[in-house]
């Protein structure tokens, strides 16, 4: 299994502080999405970690993970685990970052 991408959205929120959503997708070594995997992540925010994850991907491959109401900050996504019986993670998160 590969991490293939982290993006970033904002949604919602209140006193304009708007929330995070961090999507990561997951693919096997023909590039199809692998649904049913725990992904744990850590997100930093400044450099500093601002707190830590875990979710299960959905058919699509993907698991959305939120940041309530999250402050303005440089944020970047750590993906530290992928699990999944039958399958091997090779490791490694994509280059990513987002600025709120």
């Amino acid at each position: 299994m590969t991490v293939s991408q982290v993006s970033y959205a904002t949604a919602g929120g209140k006193n304009k502080d708007k929330h995070l959503y961090i999507t990561v997708a997951v693919i096997d070594n023909q590039d199809s999405p692998v649904s049913g995997a725990a992904v744990g992540i850590d997100l930093y925010r400044d450099d500093k970690l601002d707190s830590q994850s875990a979710g299960t991907t959905a058919t699509d491959g993907t698991v959305t993970f939120s940041r309530t109401n999250a402050p303005a900050g440089t944020y970047t996504t750590t993906v530290m685990s992928v699990t999944k019986d039958g399958y091997t993670w090779g490791g490694g998160t994509p280059p990513n970052s987002f600025t709120k």
